[in-house]
């Protein structure tokens, strides 16, 4: 079987960095949006969000199963 990546690579860490990043840069820019027809903004933000949660879910549940011998 394969083994459970638990560490936190380079590449990991540049996706999260640019996640969080582009979150940073919605929020800034949050008043330009009032423009918009359609809540872009509100979609963005989730959407990155989520992305970002699940992603550090990812690793809890790497961790775990590493800790149990999985």
């Amino acid at each position: 079987m394969f083994g459970v990546e638990t560490e936190f690579c380079r590449y990991d860490g540049f996706f999260l960095s640019m996640l969080a990043t582009n979150i940073i840069i919605v929020a800034i820019n949050w008043k330009r949006y009032h423009l918009c027809i359609y809540s872009l903004h509100i979609w963005i933000v989730v959407d990155y969000t989520t992305v970002f949660l699940f992603r550090l879910l990812m690793f809890v549940d790497n961790g775990r199963a590493a800790g149990m011998g999985l």
